[in-house]
């Protein structure tokens, strides 16, 4: 185990707790015991751990209409990695995002996780966003896609995608549209781009990830102007997670579920 304040030798070169550019490694300082002198890990190395362990346990469950459905965590991490090849596929980059804006669904986690096994950045954004507001954080972000809800908010990425160069594609997860837009897909359409991407692909992605390195952007509301833009590393999201969990003492493993209520922009939602 690493003393306090060195890191694994497999993390990208690090020189600072916090940078502003998402390419860089980042310090990470364990402690000598406990949760924080445990090996960090990405948040792809923790998805793996879970599904090992338990993986026809309950990953999701879901309501449309009057009916309740569920997905394991093994066909969880398998729509992931469908939807990481298909972002691939669109042209994702490093460094690059996926934003992606609407109320909590399945198909917001698989895009979250999806962006991130993709070896893009996971930018969830506020449903409530302006079209203005959205352009200054898909710009910010460099999102080369949007995910977005329904028509309500493909509207705002249509009124803006002409000032947004880098934005090549936008995906619709409830319905469909009701015309054909250039580079605009329902979430089957979707899921289906990368069907001829190898998976070797996305793993070659998530095994040169590491855990210093960012895998998320928060941004504030925009209260006092612009939003600002935090960047989240998949150390902070999945030493948190371990940290939930390990206070919560009468939480049984693959037994007891979160409701998600809270915006899944928020990253408290997110970590739950």
């Amino acid at each position: 185990m690493a003393d306090a304040g060195q890191v694994p030798q497999m993390f990208v070169s690090r020189t600072k707790f916090r940078s502003t550019h998402p390419l860089d490694g980042i310090d990470i300082a364990l402690g000598h015991s406990g949760i924080s002198a445990e090996t960090p890990i990405t948040v792809s190395e923790m998805m793996k751990g879970t599904v090992g362990k338990i993986p026809n346990g309950v990953a999701l469950s879901y309501k449309l209409g009057d009916r309740w459905s569920s997905i394991t965590y093994q066909q969880y991490y398998d729509l992931c990695i469908s939807a990481a090849k298909s972002f691939i596929k669109l042209g994702l980059k490093p460094s690059h995002a996926v934003v992606i804006i609407g109320f909590n669904a399945c198909e917001w986690h698989i895009s979250c996780l999806g962006a991130i096994f993709a070896g893009g950045i996971a930018c969830g954004t506020y449903a409530t966003n302006s079209s203005e507001a959205c352009k200054y954080i898909a710009g910010d972000c460099r999102a080369t896609v949007a995910v977005v809800e329904d028509e309500i908010q493909l509207n705002k990425f249509l009124e803006i995608r002409s000032e947004l160069p880098e934005l090549q594609a936008i995906v619709q997860y409830r319905g469909k549209p009701r015309q054909q837009y250039r580079d605009v897909y329902t979430w089957e359409q979707f899921m289906g781009l990368g069907k001829h991407v190898e998976t070797s692909v996305v793993e070659r992605v998530v095994q040169a990830q590491t855990p210093n390195q960012c895998a998320s952007l928060v941004y504030t509301s925009g209260t006092t102007g612009n939003p600002k833009g935090t960047m989240l590393s998949h150390d902070n999201l999945t030493w948190t997670a371990k940290a939930l969990a390990s206070t919560s003492h009468d939480v049984k493993f693959g037994v007891e579920h979160f409701v998600s209520y809270l915006p899944l922009s928020h990253i408290a939602a997110q970590v739950c």
